[in-house]
């Protein structure tokens, strides 16, 4: 239904009709007519549900690029002024996350194996967020290279596991349009990356907006992580493993 009318129109309509079939049971004194009214309620809770799994996995994928470009817009200019570091290092430092990045996805099917896609979102958001806030901490080259594993392997994670949630949970009628929408907020984070990303560090430095955006992650992270099953339940979404 998504892919006809649209997720919005979906989503208002679903609500509507969740208002309706909800209080239906009020006014209806007739045993099937109360039993319809509670059918159109299940279509409208299945039609918020879907949205509201899209919704979370999308806000990922968007957030996840804004703070990740981070590393190849702002890391070039970071690494100079703290270090001194050439164009050189500064490439070399990009591409040793980067690798971590490659490493971490070959190891996700062994990881999903032990954890569920919600538990996995949470952990490769506080690994990112241990990295950025490392980044904003340490100030030699060395250093930095150490804490960008952490970072690049939280990207690593996040990746996949995002498209593998997508195409598992969503019906399949919907799952070509819903892994495209994914694809679209990947690109649409990767643009607004430097928009979000300039001003701030304009304002309070660029050490100071690495580790801002390594506290949000890690907030995000801690409120994913202890309270994954009232989430999965909430998007709709099988909690799995632990």
């Amino acid at each position: 239904m998504v892919d006809r009318i649209g997720s919005k129109p979906l989503l208002i309509g679903s609500a509507i009709l969740y208002g309706f079939a909800g209080g239906s049971g009020f006014v209806l004194d007739f045993l099937f007519a109360i039993l319809g009214g509670r059918a159109l309620l299940g279509l409208a809770v299945a039609g918020i549900m879907v949205v509201r799994l899209l919704t979370l996995i999308y806000a990922s994928a968007l957030l996840m690029q804004v703070v990740f470009y981070l590393i190849p817009v702002q890391m070039p200019f970071y690494l100079q002024q703290t270090t001194g570091a050439d164009a050189t290092r500064s490439g070399l430092a990009i591409a040793f996350s980067t690798l971590f990045s490659a490493l971490a996805s070959m190891n996700y099917g062994r990881i999903k194996r032990q954890l569920s896609h919600i538990s996995i979102l949470a952990l490769a958001l506080g690994l990112m967020g241990l990295g950025y806030i490392g980044i904003g901490l340490v100030g030699s080259y060395w250093l930095i290279l150490a804490v960008l594993i952490p970072a690049g392997c939280g990207l690593g994670l996040l990746m996949p596991n995002l498209n593998v949630w997508t195409a598992t949970e969503v019906p399949d009628s919907l799952r070509g349009r819903a892994l495209g929408g994914l694809t679209t907020f990947f690109f649409l984070g990767q643009f607004l990356s430097p928009i979000v990303s300039q001003p701030i560090s304009s304002v309070i430095g660029l050490t100071a907006t690495y580790g801002l955006a390594g506290v949000v992650l890690a907030v995000l992270s801690s409120i994913l992580w202890t309270s994954r099953k009232q989430v999965c339940r909430l998007v709709q979404s099988s909690l799995g493993q632990a």
